[in-house]
């Protein structure tokens, strides 16, 4: 029975994954390559 409890409660804190950040660096997309920003990801990365 514990089991079915634990099952359960991990079901119910499960959510839908949240995407509201989706557009949110619209304004960028003129300014920056692709290329460019996969170069400033590496350097925030420290790689």
């Amino acid at each position: 029975m514990k089991e079915q409890e634990i099952e359960k409660s991990a079901r119910k804190k499960s959510k839908t994954l949240d995407q509201n950040w989706a557009g949110a660096l619209k304004e960028y997309k003129n300014k920056f390559t692709s290329l460019e920003l996969q170069k400033k990801a590496l350097e925030w990365r420290g790689d």
